[in-house]
């Protein structure tokens, strides 16, 4: 199996707990009846760990220790499986941040990987569609298991993936011998490509939390919220398979800051277009956009000089950006604050193309 595709399924399943949070919180939540601010406080003991898992890979290099994400596999299966008989709270608040910094460690691995492909935006947009179809997959399939059974069972379905992605042969592994020297580091391009990064996951998590409460506006039921996001998986899948084609990603220059200046467009007619219909169709663009936009700024920030050093800490821009976004919206201002926010990304976006020669 090529190391792209392997690393594209490790990817999907390790990131899995974020890619599904919604149907996550609510199994937590049944299975300890939690508070929605005790299960928020979980879920963000568990993403925290994504970050811890940056700081620990770039440890493990400089003392010249290269962990096998294979063990790592192993030890995230096993806290998804003790998690599923835990009852104790203190102890599963404990296991979940393990698991998150297990599962960090892992998706870290794979994106040095995915970096390395001779075409980085193509290797992250394959591994972008294959993680949305498993994402795809998993939201139909998981709450039909939770139904027929209990909460439980998510936990056993996520430690039964993980147990045999972990059976596929270890990704290779940037030796402490490579890891590129401070003197050599240019931190300037370092902090705008990560900045940029987390500004597109920041703009998306932002616009995410409200659609929600948008689609209420318009009378769309949950049943047929559910039905929408999932056709919109489909659009997901398509912008990121579309980043895969050489006649995009050779000309990223121009398609990115069109992307996002179309997205402003159908932010906006997402947050005031009167029309259910209008409402739908913006939100299918606005899945296809985000999703043909992260992979073209990740193979650009990941392919310069730097590309070694910004790709350690890009899962921490990623989770930082991801926390922040719903946290910055004022009632009432939130299209304003979007669109300003995605100014702000596509000069960072420009910035990190000009100072990464993309």
């Amino acid at each position: 199996m090529p190391y792209w595709l392997s690393a594209s399924f490790k990817l999907a399943i390790a990131a899995s707990v974020f890619s599904i949070l919604p149907s996550y919180l609510n199994a937590i939540a049944q299975h300890f009846a939690l508070s929605s601010k005790l299960v928020n406080a979980l879920a963000t003991v568990e993403l925290m760990g994504f970050a811890v898992a940056c700081g620990l890979n770039v440890l493990l290099l400089r003392k010249g220790v290269a962990f096998n994400d294979r063990i790592v596999l192993c030890l995230l299966c096993f806290c998804n499986l003790a998690s599923a008989y835990i009852t104790a709270l203190p102890l599963f608040f404990l296991v979940r941040g393990l698991a998150g910094i297990c599962a960090g460690l892992v998706i870290v691995r794979c994106y040095e990987v995915l970096s390395a492909d001779k075409h980085p935006d193509a290797a992250f947009g394959r591994a972008i569609a294959i993680q949305m179809t498993a994402t795809a997959g998993m939201f139909l399939l998981l709450p039909f298991l939770i139904e027929g059974t209990d909460s439980s069972v998510m936990f056993i379905a996520l430690g039964a993936l993980v147990g045999l992605t972990s059976l596929q042969s270890s990704l290779p592994s940037f030796s402490a011998g490579e890891e590129q020297k401070d003197i050599d580091v240019d931190y300037n391009t370092v902090f705008i490509s990560l900045s940029a990064i987390a500004m597109v996951i920041l703009t998306h998590s932002a616009v995410w939390s409200t659609l929600g409460s948008a689609a209420s506006k318009h009378h769309i039921t949950l049943d047929e919220q559910g039905l929408l996001f999932s056709v919109g998986t489909l659009f997901s899948i398509g912008g990121a398979m579309l980043a895969t084609l050489a006649p995009v990603y050779s000309r990223k220059k121009w398609i990115l800051p069109f992307a996002i200046g179309l997205q402003c467009l159908v932010v906006s007619l997402m947050l005031t277009g009167q029309e259910r219909y209008i409402f739908t169709i913006a939100t299918f663009f606005f899945q296809l956009l985000w999703n043909l936009i992260v992979p073209l700024v990740m193979g650009t920030i990941v392919s310069g000089k730097n590309g070694g050093v910004v790709v350690r800490y890009t899962l921490a821009a990623q989770t930082f950006g991801a926390a922040l976004g719903p946290m910055i919206l004022v009632p009432g201002w939130v299209l304003p604050e979007m669109l300003i926010a995605l100014l702000i990304t596509y000069l960072l976006v420009s910035s990190s193309m000009v100072l990464n020669k993309a």
